[in-house]
């Protein structure tokens, strides 16, 4: 039997590949970096760097202002701090939960009222007014901004701080809505005073206060706190009578200068050469973001006309995927260029990615949005007869006459999306627990 031999050898072999310095790394890093984001990289840069001059844009006042809590609790401190703000936190959640684009636009707008401790101050229900929100619309608003974490977030109060956490934990009994509706005499009164109020068992209202005492009287404790980049659009949107104008806003950049020339040795000009290269790559990566994102927000101004106009029920699919081909780019490149954006518009401050919507095929070979079927679906929920509401059957009826084909298993779907109840329980809202989002 023949033996085969193995004995070490080399071999050359050519591969071509595509290799990334440090600043082209860099460079695309700065497409999906906020203002906030980009200063720091400035800051880092100039460092190390003493012939490095940069400019930050103005520090926007702060939008969150603390509220002390007026009845102290004992409860459990967050020493965990969570990577992100408060406000992106709840810029997020709102982006996915709330779907009717007005509520959106109210509730994004209350966001920049928030305190640091999760409430919103009072100046957020006039904020909500001067956009044309009150009385049971905003109570509504109220009702499903309550069911965002961290639990409590958005209360007015105390009471409702932790009136909220109560429910969610099913522990919000007739006792302890009296005990939240009497709680500011316990400062000065105590049990006694309660006891006086409520009517309730000294010792009934103690396991009371032992629950509230386990609860957060300041829910938005444990995040960072927000120097107000959150709120500055990184494209502003418009409107006039000529129609919609674009903007890239230039205020929230850093601007990057090398220092005068003086008397310098070796070291020096080695340093300020280096200077001079930094400079220059990362004022043409901001240059280049800020046109792409130009290019970009021109391309979905167009694309979303109608959605600006009317919100969500003017929509027209359009995908990331879409825009890279527009724009002659790789989707990863927008991606990245969509990332954590934000743009103000006159229906308030938007997420960028909000411009964006996948499609249901239709028979005739077109698209329509999910979010449009949505909101349709809510305008007739909204508009039916409380003794007649309607299944989801007369709801695909009522969009098929719209000319929106649509199945009926589909508007469940949707239904369900836009946090609408079935008609059973639209007819009796009482026979059903409605089930937390």
């Amino acid at each position: 039997m023949a033996r085969l031999a193995v004995a070490p050898g080399a071999s050359l072999q050519a591969r071509q590949r595509l290799a990334l310095t440090p600043q082209m790394r860099q460079s695309i890093a700065v497409l999906s970096l906020r203002g906030a984001g980009i200063s720091r990289l400035a800051s880092e840069l100039q460092s190390g760097n003493p012939f490095l001059e940069v400019t930050l844009p103005a520090d926007a006042p702060l939008s969150q202002h603390g509220q002390k809590t007026p009845t102290e609790m004992g409860y459990i401190s967050h020493e965990d701090v969570h990577p992100v703000t408060l406000a992106e936190h709840l810029f997020r959640q709102i982006s996915l939960s709330v779907r009717d684009q007005s509520q959106k636009a109210v509730a994004m707008a209350l966001v920049e009222h928030v305190s640091p401790s999760g409430w919103l101050d009072p100046s957020g229900v006039e904020a909500a007014a001067s956009m044309g929100m009150t009385g049971a619309a905003f109570e509504e608003l109220m009702a499903r901004l309550h069911e965002l974490e961290p639990v409590g977030v958005f209360a007015r109060s105390l009471s409702e701080c932790l009136r909220i956490q109560l429910a969610d934990q099913g522990k919000l009994t007739s006792a302890a809505r009296a005990v939240l509706e009497h709680l500011a005499v316990l400062p000065e009164e105590g049990i006694p005073g309660l006891y006086r109020l409520t009517g309730l068992d000294p010792a009934e209202i103690e396991d009371i206060l032992a629950v509230l005492k386990s609860c957060n009287p300041r829910p938005g404790a444990g995040f960072l706190v927000d120097r107000g980049d959150i709120f500055r659009p990184d494209l502003i949107i418009d409107k006039s009578t000529a129609g919609y104008t674009l903007t890239v806003n230039q205020d929230s950049l850093p601007r990057v200068e090398v220092s005068a020339s003086e008397g310098e040795d070796d070291a020096s000009r080695l340093l300020r050469k280096k200077a001079k290269e930094e400079a220059a790559w990362l004022s043409a990566a901001i240059r280049q973001r800020s046109a792409m994102l130009l290019e970009a927000g021109t391309i979905l101004l167009k694309v979303q006309n109608g959605f600006l106009d009317k919100g969500d029920a003017e929509i027209v699919p359009y995908r990331m995927q879409d825009l890279a081909e527009d724009m002659g780019c790789h989707k990863s490149t927008v991606s990245r260029l969509v990332a954590d954006k934000l743009c103000l518009t006159p229906r308030g401050m938007i997420p960028l990615k909000d411009f964006f919507a996948t499609g249901l095929a239709q028979p005739d070979g077109s698209r329509i949005a999910g979010r449009a079927i949505t909101a349709r679906i809510a305008k007739l929920v909204a508009e039916e007869g409380p003794s007649r509401p309607f299944t989801d059957d007369d709801l695909a009826q009522k969009l098929a006459q719209c000319g929106m084909t649509v199945a009926r298993r589909t508007i469940a779907k949707y239904r369900q999306l836009a946090g609408l109840p079935g008609w059973r329980q639209r007819l009796n809202p009482n026979s059903v627990k409605p089930e937390r989002k």
